[in-house]
């Protein structure tokens, strides 16, 4: 029996794999966004559960080779693997920090002369948009990409006019049923076959943000959560085994020398132990038997490996994410922690490293996604009817940078005064033509300097 056939079949799933509409009994499919699906590829998806296995290593590298497969590539094993990866606090701080660079920036809509427009910018100032476009065009720079479904088209309003309509729900169509290379949705979980979200219907309701692939291998890159899991698998299992130390080394042991040690008197010292706490206890033969905790002497402050290994796991994970392993756990007022002063445009001026790394991030990030927003997503609101201005376009605005700019013109201007002011005081001639050119101002606003 072909796949074709199994997904036609209506009585194959207790439950259908295209449902019309919701119901109590219906599996839950489209996350939320729409029943329809052309405008919701989900709906053209199996319901699984989301595996939630051990990683480690080995499991780590597995997730490469099945994405590299010369003609049946799959993100399976990666995608989900990633959905442990995120569950680490410090990734997923460092993670939300960098996606707040770029959700905490104001942007607006300006029209093809670069004017602004007013209307169109409160217009992508909905939820929608604003919420959650933008976090699934900023997740694609960590899973690698990111399929938006826009959904159902409509309004909030009784009578709403042709600008109140707009994307009621978007969503993200589940990664590891999405194949980036052969660009469709899978129906069954390895799937080689599946609907394209590319062709035909679907693809004016679907946005598809990826990464650059460094290899040439696939149409896109892996996302930065494939170097952070390493790093976190090490730094889980160092975890775990800074758990067994403290559980073995620096919890008390309860030892009972004993002569009964066995029948009901030993069982009644058994579990009086048992039943004082959590630390280990033993039972040991009053007759000479002894327990010993062997350890190396001459590392008496071995405990101390598994915090400096854990702060560098964190440190490298930071500069992955955010440019510098103090831009999440500097602390104010240490040497070089400051992130809110200096200059965005000059690096002389920036005011630590933490800072200028920042500033980084966030600008790469604004082109990372202008474009999408502008190139991708624009488009397909006018093929679906609406009428976002032709030529018209969303930018971040980057007022600190405007600033700065002004600032180090003001900071010129001052220098430039201050040597036409010096050279007046050493009786040196100082031409209005040339006071025009360095400070701008007009002609006989300043008197020649004569001796």
């Amino acid at each position: 029996m072909s796949i074709s056939t199994l997904t036609k079949a209506t009585n194959f799933f207790p439950v259908s794999a295209y449902p019309k509409q919701k119901t109590n009994l219906a599996a839950r499919v489209n996350a939320g966004g729409s029943d329809n699906a052309n405008r919701n590829l989900s709906n053209k998806r199996v319901p699984i559960q989301i595996l939630r296995i051990k990683q480690d290593i080995e499991t780590w590298r597995s997730w490469v080779t099945e994405a590299e497969l010369a003609f049946w590539p799959f993100r399976v094993k990666m995608q989900q693997g990633y959905l442990d990866t995120e569950q680490n606090a410090h990734v997923f701080a460092c993670m939300q920090r960098r996606k707040n660079l770029t959700l905490l920036r104001e942007y607006e809509f300006r029209n093809e002369d670069g004017s602004i427009n007013e209307a169109w910018t409160k217009y992508f100032q909905r939820r929608w948009f604003k919420h959650n476009v933008v976090n699934y065009v900023l997740d694609a720079k960590f899973y690698g990409y990111s399929l938006i479904s826009l959904g159902d088209i409509g309004s909030h309003k009784k009578n709403p006019g042709i600008m109140d309509c707009y994307p009621l729900n978007p969503t993200i169509i589940t990664r590891f049923h999405v194949s980036p290379d052969r660009e469709e949705v899978a129906n069954f979980v390895y799937s080689p076959n599946g609907t394209s979200f590319e062709k035909g219907l679907p693809d004016d309701y679907h946005v598809f943000v990826t990464t650059i692939s460094t290899t040439g291998v696939n149409n896109c890159g892996y996302g930065l959560l494939y170097p952070a899991a390493y790093l976190e698998i090490l730094q889980r299992a160092n975890t775990g085994y800074n758990a067994d130390f403290i559980q073995m080394f620096a919890q008390p042991l309860r030892v009972l020398y004993t002569d009964a040690m066995e029948g009901p008197e030993q069982d009644g010292r058994e579990n009086a132990l048992r039943n004082m706490g959590a630390s280990a206890y033993i039972m040991l033969n009053n007759m000479g038997e002894r327990l010993e905790f062997v350890s190396d002497s001459s590392k008496g402050d071995a405990y101390k490996c598994y915090n400096d290994f854990d702060h560098r796991c964190k440190g490298d994970i930071s500069k992955l994410f955010l440019g510098h392993e103090d831009a999440i756990s500097s602390v104010p007022g240490r040497l070089g922690a400051s992130q809110t002063s200096g200059s965005p445009t000059n690096d002389d001026k920036a005011a630590s490293p933490v800072q200028a790394a920042l500033r980084d991030v966030q600008s790469e990030d604004a082109l990372f996604c202008e474009p999408v927003y502008n190139d991708l997503l624009l488009p397909k609101l006018r093929n679906l009817g609406i009428p976002v201005p032709e030529g018209g376009y969303i930018v971040y605005l980057n007022d600190s940078e405007k600033r700065a700019i002004e600032n180090e013109k003001r900071e010129a201007l001052q220098s430039a005064a201050t040597l036409i002011m010096t050279l007046g005081q050493a009786k040196k001639s100082v031409k209005n033509e040339y006071i025009e050119d360095v400070l701008g101002f007009p002609k006989g606003t300043i008197t020649d300097m004569k001796e």
